[in-house]
């Protein structure tokens, strides 16, 4: 067999075919040593004198060569006809036909069909990502919201995040912070101050940008959506520690959640039983584990909204169905946090070596709790300043009225 400048000795299988007047195999390309080079649409055969055989080009196109099926003439077993066969893609077939009966039946029932089939589209899918990029590594994540009265300069965000910056081992939980911007403003602040914000959307997101009046009808509205939101991360698979940013971190808190509850929540007044259910809870600071009793607890009381006077916020919901039925059948296992760990202006924490938070509870007007919250960062940085010398007393509440 004489190949371009290559020659020698093969056995040949002599069949017809329906494009191409050779085909090389395996047994070629073992015996001839040789090596394709397709980017050179060539092979390159060694030997004493190596030399370059150029294929063939196959073309463009629906019309270029294309081997199909080849039979050969006499069969390689028991004399029956044997079939060598690769499949093709037929370009030239036109896209969309359908059997006559389908093609009828879509005819018959077109003005019920949408024009466009819908799309799949995760409406989660920002949400996952910044839940995925803040969380620990059991999913866990800490929450809190803002809205542009809250996130201004020297206001009450700032306050928040210095008091993780000065608070005992606090500060590397700053990398698993989650921020959720009621409003737009809120949001491209928040970017420049941490890593990871999202901005919740929604109908009343510019009125919402202002400070909303305790009890005001858009105080309410932001309870309501907030909680609302708190399902989805709860359905998402999150665990979270929620937090008004109105809560000075001065501890680590995490050690101080049991294993074995799924709603842990902060009080205005412990009655000194972690599990009674009558303790008078604060949800501005809870931790709730993501199971199938939470997530259907968030989804009762969401709903629960509408059964009760719209001039109750969700905490006062919360206190009306935490001992109801359907929440006892549904097992969901309640904690109540010690305010000397989880402190407030209602129920000051008197032990400075034990305090986790300091909530501004018990006390409306942003600058009045801005102001009694920068003194409580000064008493804190005195108490670690002067090797944990216990200070007389936390200075709280001044400018908020008891």
């Amino acid at each position: 067999m004489q190949l371009g400048d290559w020659s020698g000795q093969m056995d040949f299988t002599v069949a017809p075919m329906d494009e191409f007047s050779l085909v090389l195999g395996m047994d070629f390309l073992h015996f001839s040593k040789a090596v394709p080079m397709p980017h050179l649409r060539s092979i390159l055969v060694p030997g004493q004198q190596p030399c370059l055989l150029r294929t063939c080009d196959p073309g463009k196109g629906p019309k270029g060569p294309l081997l199909s099926v080849m039979q050969l003439e006499k069969g390689l077993k028991r004399n029956e006809p044997t079939f060598l066969a690769t499949l093709s893609t037929k370009e030239d077939e036109a896209s969309g036909d359908f059997p006559p009966a389908v093609a009828e039946l879509l005819s018959e029932f077109q003005d019920l069909l949408p024009k466009d089939l819908p799309k799949v589209i995760d409406e989660y899918y920002e949400l996952r990502k910044v839940l995925e990029a803040a969380s620990t590594k059991d999913k866990t994540v800490i929450l809190t919201s803002l809205n542009e009265a809250w996130v201004a300069p020297n206001s009450m965000f700032d306050i928040f995040l210095e008091s993780f910056k000065i608070g005992n081992n606090t500060a590397p939980l700053l990398d698993h912070l989650l921020a959720i911007a009621m409003d737009e403003k809120a949001y491209n602040r928040c970017r420049k101050l941490i890593c990871h914000c999202y901005f919740l959307k929604s109908k009343q997101s510019s009125e919402m940008a202002n400070e909303a009046g305790f009890m005001t009808p858009m105080y309410l509205e932001i309870l309501w959506e907030r909680l609302d939101f708190l399902k989805t991360i709860l359905s998402l698979g999150y665990n979270f520690i929620f937090t008004d940013t109105d809560i000075m971190w001065f501890r680590n808190p995490f050690p101080h959640f049991t294993p074995d509850s799924d709603f842990q929540t902060s009080c205005d007044r412990f009655n000194g039983r972690q599990f009674d259910i009558q303790n008078p809870s604060n949800n501005g600071f809870l931790f709730v584990r993501s199971n199938t009793r939470t997530i259907k607890f968030y989804k009762f009381w969401v709903s629960s909204r509408h059964a009760y006077p719209p001039t109750l916020h969700e905490q006062d919901v919360f206190s009306k169905i935490k001992n109801g039925t359907y929440v006892r059948k549904l097992g969901v296992k309640f904690r109540f946090l010690d305010t000397n760990y989880f402190g407030g202006f209602c129920q000051m924490s008197r032990d400075f070596n034990k305090v986790c938070t300091m909530h501004a509870n018990c006390c409306t007007g942003l600058d009045r709790k801005i102001a009694d919250l920068n003194t409580t960062l000064e008493v804190w940085k005195n108490y670690m300043s002067s090797n944990h010398s216990i200070p007389t007393n936390w200075r709280v509440p001044n400018q908020c009225h008891m």
